[in-house]
């Protein structure tokens, strides 16, 4: 969330810029002072949430705001220039709800804000425009935010059931590489020292192989043959271990 509010932060500044450049001088300062306004808060945001993210549960109320920003920026700019072109950013906007909510309620509470605040003012400010043109636009781009919700939510549930298909995955590899590293079939043992070759080609004692394929813990004794053979003065026939 940080970089998109930095991305957003970025490209009011640059609107900032094009305003100071190209509005008319009556209305040139505050467009311009709006932009920075808006430029100022959502930098402020991303360089404060480096350190300190959003949590989940905030997620939806931080986006809200954030949406209610953009829209007073668009409005004041709408009712400053007399133009229903520039609120037409609120049909992208409506869009941009079904990307970045996860939840339907926030969705449809947000996008409700958004055409209902933009009806009022532009009602209050007496714009002429064609009602049923713009209202088609509005009404449009809902249903077309919807499916992006739809389809990115359908895509995060896909990817989810797919880590967990791949945690099972993982899981029964783990158990089925151990079932094969356990002691059967054909030990490769040197004849003469009795080293062990692992599985990538080296040589070990055979306590460190079994040790590391099985939870055994090898302590060391002496058999009473290796006693005799070894300390026979010790043995005197007898069994030792």
């Amino acid at each position: 969330m940080p970089q998109i509010a930095a991305s957003v932060a970025v490209m009011y500044s640059i609107f900032a810029l094009v305003d100071f450049m190209t509005m008319p001088d009556t209305i040139r300062t505050q467009t311009t002072l709006i932009a920075l306004f808006t430029t100022l808060i959502f930098a402020t945001f991303a360089l404060s949430r480096r350190s300190n993210p959003v949590t989940p549960e905030r997620v939806h109320q931080v986006l809200i705001v954030a949406y209610i920003v953009l829209q007073a920026d668009g409005l004041a700019f709408t009712v400053l220039s007399g133009d229903i072109m520039m609120s037409f950013g609120v049909a992208i906007m409506i869009i941009g709800v079904g990307c970045f909510f996860a939840t339907i309620p926030w969705a449809l509470a947000t996008i409700g804000l958004l055409i209902a605040s933009t009806w009022v003012v532009v009602g209050y400010a007496e714009i002429e425009y064609s009602k049923i043109q713009y209202g088609l636009v509005l009404l449009a781009s809902v249903p077309f935010s919807l499916v992006v919700f739809y389809h990115r939510r359908r895509s995060a549930l896909y990817s989810e059931e797919f880590r967990d298909r791949e945690r099972i995955y993982v899981a029964e590899l783990e158990n089925a590489y151990t079932q094969i590293n356990t002691l059967d079939g054909l030990l490769p043992i040197c004849a003469s020292c009795k080293n062990v070759r692992n599985d990538d080609g080296y040589w070990s004692a055979v306590e460190l192989y079994i040790m590391e394929r099985t939870k055994v813990t090898i302590t060391h004794g002496i058999c009473p043959d290796c006693a005799q053979e070894l300390y026979p003065e010790y043995t005197h026939d007898t069994d030792t271990s």
